[in-house]
C-alpha cells in the first residue's frame, strides 16, 4: 500500500471457500502489512472507514476512529476492527469484499529504543513480565 497525503485503501477479497478462520487471517495479515508500511512512513491514521459486502450486496459500514496508542502493537488495526468483523462474520452469507479507507493521516515520532542494538522491545516486555511475575503486577507497567 501507498498512503498519499489524504487517504490508503486496502481491501480484502476472501476466497469463495474460505471459512472465518481464513477470513479473519487474511484480514489480520493485510492489515499487518498496512501496519509496517504506515509504521516506516511515521504514519498513524486518525479514522477507519470499514466496509463489509456480502454477495447478496448487504453492506455493513462504519468509521472508526483510532488512537494514538494503536502503534504500540503491530495488531493494532486488526485489533482495532476485529470487533466489527465478528460481527460481520455472524451473518451466514459469504463476504464479497472487505475495505478500510484510512484517512486523517498524522505524523507520529519514532520511538527511541531502551535497548541499543535490538530492532524491537522484546527484551522489555520480557523484563516488564518478570518483574510483575517476581514483584507483582501493580509494581511496573506501560506508560500511556
Amino acid at each position: 500500500p501507498e498512503p498519499n497525503k489524504k487517504e490508503l485503501k486496502v481491501e480484502v477479497i476472501p476466497e469463495p471457500e474460505s471459512n472465518d478462520d481464513n477470513i479473519r487471517k487474511k484480514v489480520s495479515d493485510t492489515l499487518f502489512e498496512t501496519t509496517l508500511e504506515l509504521y516506516k512512513r511515521q504514519l498513524i491514521p486518525g479514522i477507519i472507514h470499514l466496509s463489509i459486502t456480502y454477495h447478496d450486496s448487504y453492506q455493513l459500514k462504519y468509521r472508526l476512529k483510532i488512537r494514538n496508542s494503536f502503534i504500540r502493537n503491530q495488531n493494532g488495526l486488526y485489533n482495532a476492527v476485529e470487533p466489527y468483523l465478528t460481527k460481520a462474520l455472524k451473518r451466514r452469507t459469504h463476504i464479497k469484499i472487505i475495505s478500510f479507507r484510512l484517512v486523517e493521516f498524522r505524523k507520529t515520532v519514532r520511538q527511541l529504543w531502551l535497548f541499543p542494538g535490538f530492532s524491537d522491545n522484546d527484551n522489555l516486555s520480557d523484563a516488564i513480565t518478570s518483574i510483575k511475575k517476581r514483584y507483582g503486577k501493580k509494581l511496573i507497567g506501560y506508560g500511556g
